[in-house]
């Protein structure tokens, strides 16, 4: 009967599907696809995906690989409403994993997201496309944002970094048909063990401090503290799922993306999460600074073409342009701010994106 309420709750979306296979939005189609169920399908391991270029509004996205992806932004949390539906590479959404959605990442993934407001830091499996507002980068599941210490305020300024060795190693397992939904960063890394003779210790979990705000850093560039290789007197403190186990029953959180009603939940660990077994590090605790909110409207290699994107944009809010490097080549960066809150950000991005006709941001800088 649970499986045949599901079947009948996904008509509406099915006709919905049918019905925009004719028109201009036709590539929010597969967003709803991916939330059906079909009747005897709980589970499935996934498919590796990049996926077609799609369009949400008037703002087109491009999927496709990238392994040294380093991103700063908002992120939100999605949980209930979508529990135990399909995820954009065919995988089953479990509110309770480590798990997150992107716009343009390969799936599945592996990347750690860091809280820039309070320094909690976790390893996340992207499987899934999203988020579909355009002040965000990052969805990621209602266990990975009460871990990161987010739930109840609904966002948080996060910096993301996949991990390209481990994503690279987990793409190649995908694209064989292997089942890769429990593999863990460990795992992964004894597979690179494996194959190139020595131990692999990734960038994300090297000890230094967080790169300046000031410059775009390669992934080579940005590295955590946490690292078993400093004295124990320096190390930061790290909480394991035993940790969280029996650190309390229970606690309220909202029920997803409605935040008006409380709902209890139990505080446990997930069945398998994302790159810890379960007496490996979950959380650590990384050092963060001050920063502000900016709208990013635009990067050019030419600088005229900055400046006259600066002054269309004065009159939306403060426009500077910023020289930034990236492999060695000059940009030139128009951002708008620094903005005080994440609701004045989402005004400010809604207004250049109208303005510009898509591909503006809001970062943290």
């Amino acid at each position: 009967m649970r499986i045949y309420n599901r079947f009948v709750k996904s008509l509406p979306a099915l006709m919905a599907i049918f019905l925009l296979s004719g028109c201009a939005e036709t590539q929010l189609a597969t967003h709803w696809a991916k939330e059906i169920n079909w009747p005897g399908q709980e589970t499935s391991q996934g498919t590796y995906k990049i996926g077609n270029p799609y369009r949400v509004g008037n703002v087109w996205y491009y999927p496709h690989q990238d392994f040294h992806l380093v991103e700063t932004g908002i992120a939100s949390w999605y949980g209930p409403n979508f529990n135990e539906y399909h995820t954009a590479n065919g995988e089953v959404f479990d509110q309770n994993q480590l798990t997150a959605a992107h716009r343009t990442l390969q799936l599945p993934c592996l990347a750690r997201v860091t809280n820039l407001e309070n320094g909690r830091s976790i390893v996340v499996r992207i499987n899934d496309r999203g988020p579909f507002d355009h002040g965000r980068i990052l969805d990621v599941s209602r266990r990975a944002a009460e871990l990161l210490g987010f739930i109840r305020e609904g966002t948080a300024r996060i910096r993301l970094q996949v991990l390209p060795k481990e994503s690279e190693m987990l793409a190649e397992d995908a694209r064989r048909g292997e089942d890769t939904t429990r593999m863990t960063v460990a795992d992964l890394d004894q597979q690179i063990a494996n194959r190139t003779g020595q131990p692999y210790q990734d960038v994300a979990a090297a000890a230094s401090p967080p790169a300046q705000p000031d410059k775009i850093a390669s992934a080579s560039q940005i590295n955590y503290a946490g690292s078993s290789s400093l004295p124990e007197s320096l190390r930061t403190p790290e909480i394991t799922v035993e940790d969280l186990t029996s650190a309390g029953a229970h606690t309220t959180v909202p029920t997803g993306r409605e935040f008006g009603a409380n709902v209890p939940y139990e505080a446990r660990p997930s069945k398998a999460h994302a790159g810890h077994k379960a007496s490996e590090p979950l959380v650590t605790q990384v050092p963060v600074h001050p920063t502000g909110l900016f709208v990013q409207a635009g990067s050019f290699s030419v600088f005229t073409n900055a400046e006259s994107l600066t002054r269309k944009l004065t009159k939306i809010a403060p426009a500077t342009i910023e020289p930034v490097f990236v492999s060695g080549r000059k940009f030139y960066r128009v951002k708008l701010g620094p903005i005080a809150t994440v609701a004045e950000a989402d005004r400010i991005l809604e207004k250049v994106i109208r303005s510009t006709g898509g591909g503006a941001k809001v970062i943290r800088n």
